[in-house]
């Protein structure tokens, strides 16, 4: 029995292919196509919408360039200085303004038994009856009558700081209210000009001392005069 073969085409036929013509470019073509596309893209920054994103990214690098200076790590350290605040006293005379001083600080001859040579305040001369004033706040640190100060009260203060004792002697008798202790409020009245004591005549002896009411006795004129600011 004779068995043929099928038969076995030599070659597959060919595809046909319709409508995709750029499938069919010849390599000149493509070579053609690729040269004028790269054309194309090099002449992109000429164009105007891509001058404006040139210029955008060249304001940025200015920008960059002027704010570099200023980051955190460029700011100098400012360092603040140590500003203290005073709170200064208010402050007023014991007498008023005009008053004339009788005797001052420092020595004298010796007028009255009892009357010492180095005159420790200042006499101011106020008619007998005369209200005396604390002259700050202030707290009653002695009171007396004595034998040359007569009736006299002392205030202990501090005044801009410092520990001021303020003397008021020569008061009338029985005219100062106060007692060990006691505050006492800047223009308080104290009592009245009097003579009690070692006094020839209506007067207020005046006393300024720094440091409490044992401490150095100092020419009170001069005191005033910078410290009473009302």
């Amino acid at each position: 029995m004779h068995q043929t073969s099928p038969t076995v085409p030599a070659r597959f036929p060919k595809r046909q292919h319709h409508g995709h013509s750029f499938l069919r470019l010849t390599r000149p073509q493509l070579a053609s196509g690729a040269i004028a596309f790269t054309a194309m893209m090099a002449a992109l920054p000429a164009l105007p919408a891509s001058a404006d994103i040139v210029h955008v990214e060249a304001e940025v690098e200015n920008l960059q360039s002027f704010v570099a200076p200023l980051s955190v790590a460029a700011i100098p350290e400012i360092t603040r200085a140590d500003y203290s605040i005073t709170l200064f006293s208010v402050v007023q005379a014991p007498a008023p303004a005009g008053t004339g001083i009788l005797s001052a600080f420092g020595g004298r001859a010796v007028s009255c038994e009892g009357c010492s040579s180095f005159h420790s305040g200042a006499d101011f001369a106020l008619l007998a009856g005369a209200p005396v004033l604390a002259i700050a706040d202030g707290v009653v640190s002695e009171v007396g009558p004595s034998g040359s100060l007569g009736t006299y009260v002392k205030l202990e203060h501090v005044i801009d700081g410092e520990t001021v004792t303020s003397t008021y002697a020569h008061l009338g008798a029985g005219s100062m209210p106060f007692a060990l202790g006691d505050t006492v409020a800047r223009g308080t009245q104290l009592g009245i000009v009097g003579m009690t004591g070692a006094a020839t005549a209506p007067h207020l002896h005046f006393e300024i001392r720094l440091g409490g009411p044992f401490g150095r006795a100092i020419n009170p004129l001069p005191w005033l005069a910078a410290h009473v600011n009302v």
